[in-house]
């Protein structure tokens, strides 16, 4: 009986997902039974991450490139989209935009 429609792909060591690659494939398994393989950032750091989150991509670094992110969109700890925004916040009881108090 064949599988219509299922790819299969195939894991090696040294492969690239996004920031990482695999370093070793680890014996211990996932709590749903998948692999687990250790990858290497290019930053440096090593972390573990299971064979589904490489394929589907949910994870491409050791958080290193949400960090990167993050400061690049909030500039000294200020978040822009809702200092700008034009919807009143729900704490807001003054009714004047972009008011904050605390």
């Amino acid at each position: 009986m064949s599988r219509i429609g299922v790819v299969i792909i195939r894991v090696k060591i040294g492969d690239r997902f996004g920031k990482l690659v695999i370093v070793e494939q680890l014996k211990e398994r996932s709590s749903d039974g998948r692999l687990i393989y250790e990858c290497k950032c290019d930053c440096g750091n090593t972390v573990k991450v299971r064979s589904k989150e490489l394929i589907n991509g949910d994870t491409v670094s050791c958080k290193c490139y949400r960090k990167e992110q993050v400061k690049k969109r909030y500039k000294n700890g200020t978040q822009p989209d809702r200092i700008f925004s034009d919807k009143l916040n729900k704490n807001n009881k003054s009714g004047i935009k972009r008011s904050l108090f605390r």
